[in-house]
């Protein structure tokens, strides 16, 4: 579809080119047009925009802008611009949070993070079935069970059936050396009455040596770790 960005009746103004007028200098200006940057021409041609001095090409740079944030957002970057400060992505197996006939399940991660502040992390997981319960992420402090700091909750239609990194954005939490963090999928909650739910990654072997890997499957009445033997698979990020 061909759009030169004209408006008004009769196509008398064009509101690429008044942003572009208007905005001289700003990165998407010189994007466009190329002035002022050495070696480059700007957007040469657009299979969408033309227009006035050919400045309606904004709308072609828009448009790339937005398929590149979409490439990479499918291809797990996260875009808040903070450090990657663990990366587990190792992966092998896929651990069972969900209701069973011998108990309710779920798993913890602990972590000893390296940055200052701790703002989202990624947990590489799936569901199966059709699960009654939504799936819930939180962020503890000292153990599993210990002091919630931020809980993050997800219906089971956002969800992909297939293993896929899952983004989630924490409340900013500064760091107190010496403390162990969880990353925490807690069990279904009462009243569930199949076994459907979700699957979080893990990696056989001690991956990452700062934490482990916990397990329940009486609903938390009984948490383990097994540091050495098994690793979620996380990431973590801050700044």
């Amino acid at each position: 579809m061909w759009d030169d960005l004209d408006y008004n009746p009769g196509r008398t103004n064009n509101w690429g080119e008044e942003w572009i007028d208007d905005n001289t200098g700003s990165e998407l200006e010189q994007l466009t047009t190329g002035n002022d940057v050495i070696d480059y021409e700007g957007c040469e041609s657009c299979a969408h925009s033309n227009g006035p001095s050919n400045k309606a090409r904004i709308n072609c740079v828009l448009k790339g802008q937005g398929v590149w944030y979409l490439m990479a957002k499918l291809a797990g970057w996260n875009n808040t611009g903070d450090t990657l400060d663990i990366d587990q992505s190792i992966f092998d197996r896929g651990f069972p949070i969900r209701h069973a006939v011998d108990g309710d399940w779920a798993g913890a991660q602990s972590f000893t993070p390296t940055v200052d502040t701790i703002t989202s992390v990624d947990v590489y997981l799936r569901k199966f079935g059709t699960p009654e319960f939504d799936l819930t992420v939180e962020l503890r402090i000292d153990n599993p069970e210990g002091i919630l700091h931020d809980i993050v909750v997800f219906t089971p239609a956002q969800i992909g059936t297939s293993f896929t990194w899952l983004s989630i954005d924490f409340i900013d939490t500064a760091v107190v050396p010496g403390t162990d963090y969880f990353i925490v999928i807690p069990p279904a909650p009462s009243g569930v009455t199949t076994s459907f739910g979700y699957e979080w990654g893990y990696a056989f072997g001690n991956q990452y040596n700062d934490g482990a890997f916990w397990f329940t499957r009486d609903g938390g009445v009984l948490w383990r770790d097994l540091p050495t033997m098994y690793e979620f698979s996380f990431r973590l990020y801050g700044c």
